[in-house]
């Protein structure tokens, strides 16, 4: 019973994150209150049930809070070549000989000058022989900022670069 209370919070906030889409600045401040509870709590030996189920219910309104956007798709013209400027915004996969990540654009050249992009692109790239001596597999990382240059390419009504 008790597993079934927790899993009802965790999975409410869930749920209710969802769909209000709450603010990540708001979670430091009830975090706080909510160990202060505790404390408080333990201090007169009172059940802490409630500051866990509690705190359960914004872990789960804060998982929804940060769940990624799909990468978008960029219009392009095939075998359009381009200049991008972004950050690696989640943990690179080894798809064989090519490394596979979610670029949050900053920046795109399409050959008229720099134009600000702030969309999610997803990037198959192979490792230039510098990189993979240099770095250890998957040898991109979640935070580092590239330029990159390629061409664009249309398969399958999608835009792959």
């Amino acid at each position: 019973m008790k597993l079934l209370s927790l899993v009802t919070a965790w999975v409410t906030g869930l749920l209710l994150g969802l769909f209000i889409q709450p603010s990540l600045w708001i979670f430091l401040p009830l975090f706080l209150i909510l160990a202060l509870v505790g404390v408080v709590f333990r201090f007169h030996r009172k059940p802490l049930a409630p500051t866990l189920l509690a705190t359960l219910f914004l872990l789960g309104l804060l998982r929804a809070g940060i769940v990624e956007d799909a990468p978008a798709f960029i219009p392009a013209e095939g075998g359009e070549v381009v200049r991008l400027r972004g950050v690696i915004d989640n943990d690179p996969e080894n798809k064989g000989r090519i490394v596979q990540f979610v670029l949050r654009g900053e920046e795109m050249d399409r050959g008229q000058g720099w134009e600000k992009a702030s969309d999610k692109i997803l990037v198959s790239v192979r490792p230039t022989r510098d990189l993979v001596l240099s770095r250890e597999e998957p040898f991109f990382r979640y935070g580092d900022r590239l330029l990159l240059e390629g061409r664009l390419l249309l398969q399958d009504s999608l835009v792959h670069f």
